[in-house]
């Protein structure tokens, strides 16, 4: 059996057997803990599919170490910490929506102290809308709710990755392969100086050939990719955060305040501090 009829299986698991327990929805306002994995610029959906895992989580502004069980899963939004403990004997299954495509994936530990062992299914294209949308359902539910309306909307959520996951799929080739090896690096330095020279020696690409992955695969250039992947994190933090603009710039890899404001007017349409002011207004 190859890696996307496994994963498979275990989508058509999650929508139909497993008996769903809590779902938490980290708010990331909580300082991180030492260890803590990279930023990551996606939404993923995650959940335990047998045994348990001590995962601290970031719930009403504090801080928790919760212990996730079989059926307990949480929604980690993009640009919030996430710690990703491995330490016990587990199985979990996640679902990613990337900007360009999006994937599922599975994390095993066969015993404590053992390292994970992951199977991966890419799927190259963006999620469908229909997909998108149950994610941002949850996103706007309150933590710990007291009905079971997620419970049908996490069932839909698989039930719907199961089919289009199988719908039209082929396994990747190996230019495919090579620029999602690339991109996994991308996503978890986005956030500093990181050049097109530097990522090809690493990967031991020409600079022309990795534009072209990036052209190709996500109909953007290197360099657009990680201003996208930047002007996203600073929008989300002037909506969650009171940092000051030029604080915000400076954590989203921008090397001046005034190229930031520029490359965010550009985007939006608007500078950041408007942006900000305008968000406020609208939630009162």
């Amino acid at each position: 059996m190859n890696d996307q009829s496994q994963l498979l299986e275990k989508l058509r698991y999650a929508a139909a057997d497993l008996p769903l327990r809590r779902f938490f929805l980290p708010d990331g306002v909580a300082p991180a803990p030492a260890g803590a994995a990279p930023l990551m610029p996606y939404d993923r959906l995650v959940v335990v599919l047998s045994g348990s895992k001590r995962e601290p989580l970031s719930l009403d502004k504090c801080r928790r170490e919760v212990l996730l069980e079989t059926g307990d899963l949480y929604l980690q939004r993009k640009n919030l910490w996430e710690f990703c403990s491995y330490e016990t004997e587990q199985e979990i299954l996640v679902l990613s929506l990337q900007q360009s495509f999006w994937r599922i994936s599975t994390h095993t530990v066969a015993s404590a102290g053992s390292a994970p062992e992951s199977c991966n299914c890419i799927i190259p294209r963006p999620a469908p809308t229909a997909l998108k949308e149950l994610f941002n359902v949850l996103k706007n539910l309150r933590e710990y709710p007291d009905d079971s309306i997620w419970i049908h909307i996490v069932k839909a959520l698989f039930l719907l990755a199961a089919e289009e996951s199988n719908t039209d799929y082929r396994p990747l080739d190996s230019a495919q392969e090579k620029f999602y090896r690339v991109l996994e690096y991308v996503e978890q330095c986005y956030l500093r100086k990181i050049t097109r020279k530097e990522l090809a020696d690493k990967f031991h690409l020409s600079e022309s050939y990795l534009s072209f992955l990036f052209k190709t695969y996500s109909g953007s250039s290197f360099q657009g990719y990680v201003l996208q992947a930047r002007l996203d994190y600073a929008e989300q933090m002037l909506q969650e955060t009171i940092r000051s603009v030029k604080e915000i710039g400076t954590m989203c890899g921008f090397e001046s305040d005034i190229y930031f404001i520029r490359c965010f007017r550009s985007r939006f349409g608007i500078s950041p501090g408007r942006y900000r002011l305008a968000r406020s207004r609208k939630s009162l």
